[in-house]
C-alpha cells in the first residue's frame, strides 16, 4: 500500500467517529472542515508554488475514482 493511502487511512481513522457518531450533514460538514483545516495548514508551509494545483488535481481525482468504484459496487 502506497505511503499516500496509509496516511489516508489513519486520517480516516480520526474522522470516521466524528460522522458515525451522527452522520448528520452537520457533522459532515465537520469533518470536511477538519480536513480542509489540515490541508491548508500542509499548503500554506509547502514552499512548491505548484502543490496547491496538486491537491486540486489530486481531490478531483480521488473523487473521480470514489464515484467511479461507489457507481460500480
Amino acid at each position: 500500500m502506497p505511503r499516500s493511502r496509509r496516511l489516508a487511512a489513519k486520517l480516516l481513522r480520526v474522522v470516521r467517529p466524528t460522522v458515525a457518531a451522527d452522520p448528520r450533514r452537520e457533522n459532515l460538514y465537520i469533518a470536511i472542515d477538519a480536513v480542509a483545516w489540515a490541508a491548508a495548514m500542509i499548503l500554506a508551509r509547502a514552499e512548491d508554488r505548484d502543490a496547491f494545483d496538486f491537491f486540486t488535481l489530486a481531490l478531483t481525482q480521488k473523487l473521480a475514482l470514489v464515484e467511479s468504484s461507489e457507481i460500480a459496487s
